[in-house]
């Protein structure tokens, strides 16, 4: 078999564990208890949570964009946004690492050395994971639990701003223990603190989708807020951790009830968790075709002129 063969298996083979994973996570809700978003009142709500998830996929890329040209060097918005989706899509399979060898497979084609991409790869899971506990900590009034809490993810925050070298740390220990060094950049520090100034908008925007949710499932809009917010933060970086299953399925839906106990009534936090869902698949997928397959649109056309003009 030929390597062209080779690649074109892998990537079919890559697109059906995705879509198998994508049905595991949808499988089993019961989404007739979700008929009652699908009401005129409700509709402009869902709109609304779509589009805000929407902005947050954005401010991921942004933030996950900063990290990679920190470490491989300026990258276009084109290419980086179709090595970025298109691995995005690899959270659905069982096991973090086939993100990281599709971010991998696909960095040869913008010219990104794959220690780059690794260290990308490591350093946007220590922003994210760092971010979003932080983040979760919101949880802590709608639980009961004193404000002081606060104090320490704040303090892990400055100083974060403050060094955020810290953050890239050990993957440096890593590098070194198996024996291929990482070159940090002299601007990381800049970059990071980019990363993650983003990536704390991009959790604050991401969570309002629940909120959107809870508020109009009939949820307090004062009380929800953080809760949903700093809930929403939690379930993803926990249900991230959960390699044995996609995305999280289960996890995520769990402690988002947990969260949502307080301020929806029992019988809504099933719906809102499941709609939840459902908006964050939608919109993931969604945005991944479009940015995948419009890329490609594009490259035919521009091929089309460039034959055109040849002739």
């Amino acid at each position: 078999m030929s390597k062209r063969a080779l690649r074109r298996c892998l990537a079919v083979g890559y697109g059906v564990c995705a879509a198998a994973g994508i049905a595991f996570a949808l499988h089993g809700a019961q989404w007739s208890g979700a008929r009652e978003l699908l009401t005129p009142h409700a509709m402009p709500w869902l709109v609304a949570a779509l589009l805000v998830n929407v902005a947050g996929i954005g401010l991921g890329m942004v933030a996950w964009r900063e990290l990679l040209t920190g470490l491989a060097g300026p990258v276009p918005a084109r290419p980086a946004s179709r090595l970025y989706f298109v691995s995005f899509l690899g959270k659905y399979i069982p096991g973090r690492v086939w993100t990281l060898l599709a971010q991998m497979r696909l960095a040869d084609s913008v010219g990104v050395r794959p220690a780059a991409m690794t260290a990308t790869f490591g350093l946007s899971l220590a922003v994210v994971t760092v971010t979003g506990l932080v983040v979760a900590t919101l949880i802590a009034p709608s639980l009961g639990v004193g404000a002081g809490w606060l104090a320490l993810p704040a303090s892990v925050l400055v100083a974060g701003l403050a060094w955020p070298r810290w953050i890239a740390a050990p993957m440096v220990w890593a590098s070194r223990l198996v024996r291929r060094p990482l070159t940090i950049p002299t601007d990381v520090d800049r970059r990071l603190r980019t990363a993650v100034t983003v990536q704390l908008v991009c959790w604050a925007v991401s969570g309002l989708h629940l909120w959107l949710l809870a508020v109009v499932l009939g949820a307090d809009p004062l009380r929800a807020l953080p809760a949903a917010v700093g809930g929403f933060a939690l379930a993803m970086v926990v249900g991230s951790y959960a390699v044995f299953v996609p995305d999280g399925a289960g996890v995520r839906e769990v402690l988002l009830a947990l969260v949502l106990a307080p301020v929806l009534p029992a019988t809504a936090i099933g719906v809102a968790v499941l709609a939840s869902r459902l908006i964050c698949l939608v919109t993931e997928v969604a945005t991944a075709l479009v940015v995948c397959f419009g890329d490609i649109v594009r490259t035919r056309i521009e091929v089309s002129h460039v034959d055109i003009d040849v002739h």
